[in-house]
């Protein structure tokens, strides 16, 4: 029996919901019913600063009349406007209504509301800040199955096909491996991005600054590369590297994020708010299982948004091996669908590497390259094409 069949006999990968992760500002017994129902829920207490509650969920679902209540509430309306607030009451006193209406999201549901329908509506409120706030961009995150599986060449390559297509996107590529980054390397491009400065005070994180820890490659791609340090994943924090990805989805129609294999602190937050998620891998068995179990736990801490992609590279045309697995039993394996595939073109992107530039510019007929344009084809939305057809934001 091959190693395939064998495979094949292994259940697929579990496929589980992370469902939404609220703050909660409630009794204990309260909680613990909001906990039933969504795992990923976090008690918080007023105590605790502003930053922290506003993280810690992407929801805050607040009792009212409880003790502290009414001061949580004035402090996020005074402090953290952009906070979304589902507030759980009868009779709920003017004071706390006025600060739910200086929010820019909120809600209140009376407290007779079963905990199912409140989880509902956190999911609900989730979807909705997700849609405005994804309006200026959408985030795609790249990241490897297995060790060497192309991840950096196929994000590159990537940016630089969404930029070709219609309407000419502002397109950013950015290399959050931040110890031994390869893409500015790839490009022949600059490494401006300064961690330290951008994790030391993410609010300050304006246009301005952005432009300054930016390269602009002559086709219109801007990377965000930082200068290789050993160091620089002690200084990194997740909401240094969130503020980063939000400053330039508000700046560019997509954002391409090369993502490290091995899982940081800050890794679940990205794969969370990406609006696409991709794991690079190959056509073995083993890759596959690491491929179809790794897409399985990224999408256990995804609130929304669509299934993680399995995308396979350096494909080996089937005439060329007599040992390649054919994408219907590879899919049958590991129990969940393969959705691209990129042919392997090694002396394309070998040519394009010591050159310092895309594949597309060392060899724009490359299987490869029409592979990558596919990808995009398939995967960027219709009415962003639309959108920068008709002008600019």
């Amino acid at each position: 029996m091959s190693a395939l069949e064998n495979a094949a006999d292994l259940p697929p990968p579990p496929r589980v919901s992370g469902g939404p992760n609220p703050s909660v500002f409630a009794e204990p017994d309260f909680f613990a019913r909001i906990k039933a129902i969504a795992p990923r829920a976090v008690h918080i207490s007023g105590a605790q600063s502003l930053q922290t509650i506003a993280t810690s969920g992407s929801v805050v679902v607040v009792q009212s009349r409880i003790d502290g209540a009414d001061a949580l509430l004035q402090r996020l309306a005074e402090q953290s406007p952009e906070t979304p607030v589902l507030l759980v009451g009868d009779a709920v006193p003017v004071t706390e209504v006025r600060s739910l209406m200086r929010l820019a999201a909120s809600d209140i549901l009376v407290a007779s509301t079963p905990a199912e329908q409140i989880v509902d509506r956190v999911a609900k409120i989730s979807d909705e800040l997700r849609t405005k706030n994804h309006v200026g961009g959408q985030c795609w995150a790249f990241t490897g199955a297995v060790g060497g599986a192309g991840v950096t060449t196929l994000a590159i390559e990537t940016a630089f096909a969404l930029a070709r297509r219609p309407g000419a996107p502002r397109v950013a590529l950015v290399d959050l491996n931040l110890t031994d980054g390869m893409t500015a390397a790839y490009v022949d491009g600059e490494r401006k991005l300064d961690v330290t400065e951008v994790c030391r005070a993410p609010h300050r994180l304006d246009a301005t600054l952005l432009a300054a820890l930016s390269w602009n490659h002559p086709s219109g791609v801007t990377l965000f590369a930082a200068p290789r340090d050993y160091e620089a994943e002690q200084v990194a924090t997740e909401a240094g590297v969130l503020a980063l990805l939000d400053a330039a989805c508000s700046a560019f129609d997509y954002v391409i994020v090369d993502v490290p294999r091995h899982r940081k602190a800050w890794s679940d937050a990205i794969f969370s708010v990406a609006d696409q998620v991709m794991v690079i891998s190959e056509l073995t068995i083993p890759s596959l299982h690491c491929a179809a179990y790794l897409a399985s736990d990224i999408e256990s801490k995804r609130d929304t948004g669509p299934d993680v992609r399995i995308v396979l590279n350096r494909m080996i045309a089937k005439r060329r091996s007599r040992h390649a697995i054919p994408l219907d039993r590879a899919e049958k394996a590991i129990g969940r669908n393969i959705n691209a595939t990129i042919s392997s073109d090694w002396d394309s992107a070998r040519a394009a590497v010591n050159l310092g530039v895309p594949i597309f510019e060392a060899a724009n007929k490359s299987a490869l390259v029409k592979d990558i344009q596919s990808l995009t084809d398939i995967f960027a939305p219709q009415d962003r094409i639309a959108a920068n057809d008709g002008g600019r934001r």
